[in-house]
């Protein structure tokens, strides 16, 4: 219980001097931090979300931790030129096993085989222009 109570207070410990050091400018990770959940805890600190003017393709699972969470998953307001959602069987993790990898190869290779660079290229060109 003792070590569980540490790590809890040396990770928000962290948590805050991460936020702290974004505050003021700094937007690297120490080289002595070794986790990965804290690398990724300072990146999204520092993450600038910027509206994306061409269309998004969402491949999300059917199985959602939260039932509330809308279609899109959040990404329209994100997402100039609209969403695409594609629905997977199986939950985040599910997703990546036996049936279902099948079925999330199978409508990715769809949805590229059906995608012209070319078009796509032009077409978000003169989305962003506007």
């Amino acid at each position: 219980m003792a070590s569980y109570l540490w790590e809890k207070l040396y990770t928000r410990t962290l948590r805050r001097v991460y936020v702290v050091a974004a505050a003021m400018g700094f937007r690297s990770v120490p080289s002595f931090i070794k986790s990965t959940d804290d690398i990724s805890y300072v990146a999204a600190m520092n993450y600038q979300l910027r509206p994306w003017c061409g269309q998004v393709t969402l491949f999300r699972t059917s199985v959602q931790p939260d039932p509330r969470l809308p279609q899109d998953l959040g990404w329209t307001p994100l997402a100039e030129g609209g969403v695409e959602v594609y629905e997977l069987p199986g939950d985040h993790d599910l997703v990546f096993r036996e049936p279902n990898i099948r079925v999330m190869a199978a409508q990715l290779r769809a949805r590229l085989e059906r995608s012209n660079p070319a078009e796509i290229a032009e077409h978000e060109a003169a989305a962003c222009a506007s």
